[in-house]
């Protein structure tokens, strides 16, 4: 897959508001900043591949208990993706998540019903489509692929993002996905991705008394990005975090720690773990 640095993302990006407060750095700069954050070695393209292995936990943290420890592994060639995670449990054994380049894919594993986070991802199956989940983990990451498919950003400026000040772009994708909303967050410093954020809105028919009404359900999916390391010319974060948030009633939250201790690139990544 060719890495498209200045050429074709700055044509795509053409299209795409305005620039920051104060200094005027254009939303091309911040990518252009973000590439360079995670390119670090002159390449022509990027790499055939990338995978890694290591620690995952799942937590439940509202709306019930429990503590699992397993195993993630990804692996990200081209533009594919695939995350499996694996909890060795009679409760819960995991789930996968896969793009083919050409569609999604969410399933348990054995006989389980998914995660909470898994059937939003199902739902809302934009954020495999479009190379969002994962971050620069995934070869085929968005802001890699604009052109590919030209969603439009929006850079909001400055936000808290988990205590502290970071870009925010809003993404909306081609294939519009009502009433989700889309977040990037870039460090400040160094410019690299660290975080995401997707949240949406629905009404669901609810009774009060004998009369018939509606109530929102607010859910929220965040990944966080940190701990990162240089590994065969590329800066990648090796934890990442992924957490569930569903307001509705009695609230949600159910949260995945991944820790990856190596992360291979290049054609051994490509032919898989």
């Amino acid at each position: 897959m060719k890495y498209r640095v200045l050429g074709s993302i700055l044509v795509t990006l053409a299209f795409i508001s305005t620039a920051f407060a104060g200094d005027k750095v254009t939303v091309e700069d911040l990518v252009s900043k973000h590439v360079d954050s995670v390119v670090t070695a002159k390449m022509d393209k990027t790499p055939l591949g990338r995978a890694g292995s290591g620690a995952a936990v799942r937590d439940i943290l509202l709306g019930g208990a429990g503590h699992r420890e397993g195993k993630a592994t990804f692996v990200s060639k081209d533009n594919s993706f695939q995350l499996v995670l694996d909890f060795n449990s009679a409760e819960y054994q995991g789930e996968q998540y896969t793009w083919d380049g050409s569609h999604s894919r969410v399933s348990a594993n054995g006989v389980d019903k998914f995660s909470a986070l898994a059937q939003f991802v199902q739902m809302h199956d934009v954020v495999l489509r479009d190379g969002l989940l994962g971050g620069t983990l995934n070869n085929g990451w968005a802001m890699f692929t604009l052109k590919d498919h030209n969603p439009k950003l929006h850079y909001d400026g400055l936000k808290k993002f988990n205590g502290k000040q970071a870009h925010q772009i809003t993404y909306t994708p081609k294939k519009s996905d009502n009433d989700m909303t889309i977040r990037l967050y870039f460090e400040p410093e160094t410019f690299r991705h660290i975080g995401s954020t997707y949240e949406y809105e629905s009404q669901v028919t609810a009774m009060a008394g004998n009369m018939p009404g509606s109530e929102k359900i607010v859910e929220h999916v965040e990944e966080n990005f940190s701990d990162f390391k240089q590994e065969g010319g590329l800066t990648l974060p090796h934890h990442w975090q992924l957490r569930y948030m569903q307001e509705h009633g009695a609230s949600m939250s159910i949260r995945f720690e991944m820790a990856f201790d190596k992360i291979q690139t290049g054609s051994s990544a490509a032919a898989g773990q």
